[in-house]
């Protein structure tokens, strides 16, 4: 079995309830992705709010900005582009991956985002599950609206992890896609 076949590829991605995006899924062929629009359709949007955030899970405006002039912040994404007071909103990547068995193998990494338009803070979770999909056997609306933190506890149940803190965001990817020496 070749080493790109065991190796962690992109397989699918998701936005839910961020800028103008309802329920986005954005779907990988081969671990690469191309999208295509008009200017101003979404496209540059759709890459700020998943690479390399849903990795990271940093959201200072300049990490968030390709053209790093740090004007558009995540609570701009949530509350700053809408007439909403309070809005909840999720990102989430979808790797896949043959074991050395030859079974495919799936991982989910997301991070769930509340901000209200009186608060100066955006709240944060991060989530990892194996084996399941957004959207086929998870889960993070009800109805159309986003299900919050404590309603993706009990949908994640045994088959996830539940993260408070982006360090421990990034440490359990790190384990789990990356096995990088260190955070570098």
């Amino acid at each position: 079995m070749s080493g790109a076949a065991t190796r962690w590829r992109p397989r699918r991605a998701g936005i839910v309830n961020l800028y103008e995006y309802a329920d986005q899924v954005f779907h990988f062929a081969g671990g690469r992705l191309l999208l295509r629009g008009h200017n101003t359709s979404g496209k540059t949007k759709a890459l700020e709010l998943l690479l390399p955030f849903c990795l990271d899970g940093d959201i200072r405006p300049s990490k968030l900005d390709p053209f790093a002039s740090g004007s558009k912040d995540m609570k701009w994404n949530l509350v700053g582009c809408t007439d909403d007071q309070q809005r909840v909103g999720y990102v989430w990547l979808e790797f896949e991956r043959l074991d050395e068995a030859g079974v495919t193998q799936r991982l989910t990494a997301g991070i769930g985002l509340r901000a209200h338009t009186e608060l100066p803070t955006v709240t944060r979770w991060y989530f990892i599950v194996r084996d399941r999909s957004v959207g086929v056997d998870l889960t993070l609306l009800n109805g159309r609206e986003p299900i919050g933190k404590s309603e993706l506890a009990a949908a994640l149940g045994d088959d996830g992890e539940l993260l408070d803190s982006q360090r421990d965001y990034r440490a359990r990817l790190n384990d789990l896609l990356f096995c990088f020496a260190g955070d570098e």
